[in-house]
């Protein structure tokens, strides 16, 4: 329910035995790291900041759920050298045929591209076939991508690339001077390949905006929820392609073309609704707002203040954008999962379990309607409002450009 459609592509190719190594981008802290976890088939150790097991509380949960610390410069140089055993530690996980994720840009940033490669997962990958832990080891090229990085009820695109074999590359670079190096700018250029980058200096909110007005037209909205297919990601990767190629210029002509009009999603599906809808879908529309709205009730008035100090609780106490949404969802389920139970039990005590059962039921069908109804208002914001109506022609025609221009192969 937080995310609103997760695209996802290329697990297939995933080995389904065997040692495995899945390297991703890092824009969204533990987010990403869930999100890989829960749509492909492999079971996964992860390595994570080596600070979060000082806290003695936290440690067992950790290592249950398979993690592993690597310790970072700014750890001090004491915890540095605990690294040969996160690299033993990871070295067994390939020896025991499991797969581990791990992020090569060794740090959290919410942008919407690639930054450079460290070494360590080349200096693992060959280490693991030397050391002889493993006869083979695949390596998975990940590329996360987030349409709206800080909203819940967004989208999200993951793609799984093509598998490496490092015995393979090992012995199409038995000469190489640097292999380490080597390997790195191989994995760079894999990684390239699956993540959506958008690196206009300075280009990151008007890329964004740009998604938000291209969105109904080339990623129209059918139907929420879990959709593996490629053509998202390929479209997404397409208009990234060409808005890197823009030179400056146009860079800012489509700047002042977009304008910055409020929140660039709600105002490109407003857009699509009052100008390329008929009226009848808009009053089909408006009712099926109102309806979800309606059966909202109940889930408004049982959740609605514990959501809202989730989100309270995310803003004041994260000072970095990246953990905002990861933290946001993580407390929204703690405080969830407790008011369902508190609100099951109290039903139960008075009429028993099966009436408590189906209030429950009934409940998550409300907040059903919420998220249903805060999809379909952000189509209604603008609906019939007189500047579009004046402007409509203008609007239409920039749109239609910027579809045939951005989603060219």
């Amino acid at each position: 329910m937080f995310y609103r459609r997760i695209w996802v592509s290329g697990n297939e190719g995933i080995p389904r035995s065997g040692a495995v190594l899945f390297i991703a981008n890092h824009p969204k802290s533990f987010m990403d790291a869930s999100l890989v976890a829960c749509f492909q088939h492999r079971v996964l150790n992860t390595l994570i900041r080596g600070d979060m097991f000082e806290k003695w509380w936290l440690r067992p949960l950790l290592r249950t759920i398979h993690q592993i610390p690597i310790f970072r410069l700014k750890d001090g140089f004491a915890n540095l050298k605990k690294n040969k055993g996160t690299f033993d530690a990871c070295y067994q996980v390939f020896a025991r045929n499991e797969a581990l994720l791990i992020f090569p840009e060794a740090s959290t940033l919410m942008v919407p591209y690639l930054r450079p490669l460290q070494k360590g997962a080349a200096r693992l990958s060959i280490g693991t076939l030397e050391g002889e832990f493993s006869k083979e080891l695949w390596v998975i090229p990940t590329g996360l991508f987030y349409a709206e990085p800080t909203r819940s009820r967004s989208d999200i695109a993951i793609h799984f690339g093509e598998p490496i074999s490092i015995s393979g590359w090992l012995s199409e670079n038995r000469g190489a001077d640097d292999k380490v190096a080597a390997l790195t700018n191989h994995l760079q250029e894999s990684m390239e390949k699956c993540v959506v980058s958008a690196r206009q200096e300075g280009g990151e909110v008007l890329f964004y905006r740009l998604l938000g007005m291209l969105e109904p037209a080339l990623l129209p909205f059918q139907r929420p929820g879990l959709l593996r297919k490629d053509g998202p990601w390929q479209t997404l990767m397409r208009i990234a392609k060409n808005f890197n190629a823009m030179n400056r210029a146009e860079r800012d002509q489509l700047q002042g073309q977009l304008g910055a009009e409020g929140d660039p999603y709600v105002y490109g599906r407003s857009l699509h609704m009052a100008l390329f809808s008929s009226p009848l879908a808009r009053l089909s529309c408006i009712c099926g707002a109102l309806f979800a709205f309606t059966g909202s009730l109940a889930a408004i008035a049982v959740y609605g203040i514990p959501l809202l100090l989730a989100r309270t609780i995310a803003r004041k106490a994260m000072k970095h954008v990246e953990f905002y949404a990861p933290v946001r969802l993580a407390a929204s389920m703690v405080f969830h999962l407790s008011v369902t139970l508190a609100f099951g039990i109290y039903i139960y005590t008075i009429t028993g379990v099966l009436t408590a059962l189906g209030a429950v039921a009934l409940l998550q069908w409300s907040l059903l309607c919420w998220c249903v109804f805060a999809d379909v208002a952000k189509y209604l914001h603008f609906t019939g409002h007189l500047r579009f109506i004046h402007r409509s022609s203008a609007l239409i025609g920039l749109r239609n450009r910027l579809t045939e221009r951005f989603g060219r192969h």
